[in-house]
């Protein structure tokens, strides 16, 4: 600093060597101003990934969850550090008793049959079967996200709706997991619960639409099952179906028009309870079903 304690200034006039450089840092080699560095966060809630909106992290619930009321959950990731790396087995068995059972492994990181997960695999699974991530052009219109709130209301419902009381509290609990190998009973859940959507809020096209897509599904699926699949196929996922089809039957939900039956036109009330028939004189499916998850049913 200068005697007397006053500050100089360093004046940079243009051309000179501090002036260039200063502009070398601000512009990359081609003369385009450079962008600004930032890390991209990656550890957002899963709710939040699947809908493509910007999650604030907070734990154990974020506000996006908070303000809509979703089951909140963030993903688990183990830390990365040097050295060989151990198998999912060793790493959990170091934390684990001995003499206690693994969790299930899944690639996500999600516990199996954990809200979450399946909200995962419902999309995973509606985008293999090729239902349309949105009708374009129509936002009003059924979309492959309005699957979770299907499935959630599929649930959560708790007034008596599916039969028993026995047969609902095991098809609600179990019925999406199983459906997720079983397309037939994935759509009839499906469509069962967007038909009950559209009784409470008729103001709302896209339940109907969705009830008669994932049922006209359900039905081609079926019935593609009872005549190609049959020795291969789940017993309590066809009597699953077969029950929720005929509930769909009665009460008149639509097909679509536009898509052409696998089989003649027969009710479809019929079609369900023939299933039925099919599958108790048949040994292997008669056999899952005895000790199985709808024996008592």
């Amino acid at each position: 600093m200068p005697a007397g304690g006053e500050i100089s200034w360093v004046l940079e006039t243009p051309g000179s060597a501090a002036a260039s450089a200063h502009s070398r840092s601000l512009y990359n080699e081609t003369g385009a101003r450079k962008r600004r560095q930032h890390q991209k966060s990656r550890k957002g809630c899963i709710q939040c990934k699947q809908r493509r909106v910007k999650c604030d992290e907070v734990r154990p619930t974020c506000g996006h969850c908070v303000e809509r009321k979703w089951e909140c959950e963030f993903p688990t990731t183990a830390t990365r550090r040097k050295g060989p790396a151990l198998s999912p087995v060793s790493s959990v068995s170091e934390k684990q008793p001995s003499g206690s059972q693994s969790p299930t492994p899944d690639p996500t990181g999600l516990e199996v049959g954990s809200r979450v997960w399946k909200h995962t695999q419902l999309l995973s699974c509606l985008e293999k079967l090729n239902v349309p991530r949105q009708a374009p052009g129509d936002y009003s219109a059924y979309q492959r996200q309005d699957a979770l709130e299907l499935m959630d209301h599929f649930e959560d419902t708790m007034e008596p709706w599916l039969g028993s009381p026995v047969a609902q509290s095991m098809i609600q609990a179990h019925g999406v997991q199983i459906g997720l190998k079983a397309p037939y009973l994935l759509h009839a859940i499906l469509a069962y619960s967007a038909s009950h959507l559209s009784r409470l809020h008729p103001e709302q096209p896209k339940y109907s639409e969705a009830a008669k897509t994932h049922f006209t599904r359900s039905l081609q699926a079926y019935s593609t099952e009872l005549v190609y699949e049959l020795e291969r196929g789940n017993a309590n996922a066809l009597l699953s179906a077969s029950g929720i089809l005929a509930k769909l039957s009665f009460i008149n939900t639509p097909v679509l028009s536009n898509e052409k039956m696998s089989a003649p036109p027969v009710p479809a009330w019929i079609r369900s309870m023939q299933g039925v028939r099919t599958i108790m004189s048949t040994p292997t499916l008669r056999k899952q079903l005895e000790g199985g998850l709808l024996g008592d049913v």
